[in-house]
């Protein structure tokens, strides 16, 4: 017999849960009004994530308005992925599905953003926690796909 996975006990013991154990910060996700406001976003991503100070972390990360949780997801480097993101909420990404999914729900998700965090260096520990994140706390881009 095939036992469930208790997810919400996986991640507490790997010290992926809970949320407030994240790096966090709180990120405008908008159509920038000139070019210079897109290159001061994107600095502070660089910023938030410690480029500036020689880290560029891989790992896992997740998306808040208010106490809603939108997306969790996995990137090598973090950086890249919240850049895409970041993107896409204001034009299409080249790479993104052919039905620009994450192009759709990004942009229909603007505004104060919580970006959260956390360094997972090993690639399959991050699948697994990337999904058993979604098992568990099922974000809203789940529903959307």
């Amino acid at each position: 017999m095939i036992m469930a996975l208790n997810y919400k006990t996986l991640l507490e013991k790997n010290h992926i849960l809970p949320w407030e154990s994240w790096n966090n910060f709180l990120f405008k996700h908008h159509n920038p009004a000139n070019p210079a406001e897109k290159t001061i976003q994107i600095e502070r991503l660089k910023h938030e994530l410690g480029l500036d100070q020689g880290n560029n972390p891989d790992g896992l990360y997740a998306y808040k308005q208010g106490s809603e949780l939108l997306y969790v997801g996995k990137g090598r480097p973090i950086f890249n992925r919240l850049k895409s993101h970041y993107r896409e909420s204001y034009e299409p990404v080249p790479g993104d599905t052919k039905d620009q999914r994450w192009h759709r729900f990004f942009s229909a998700h603007t505004g104060d953003i919580t970006i959260y965090w956390i360094s997972v260096e090993d690639e399959t520990s991050r699948k697994i926690f990337e999904l058993a994140l979604q098992a568990h706390s099922q974000p809203s881009f789940e529903n959307f796909r």
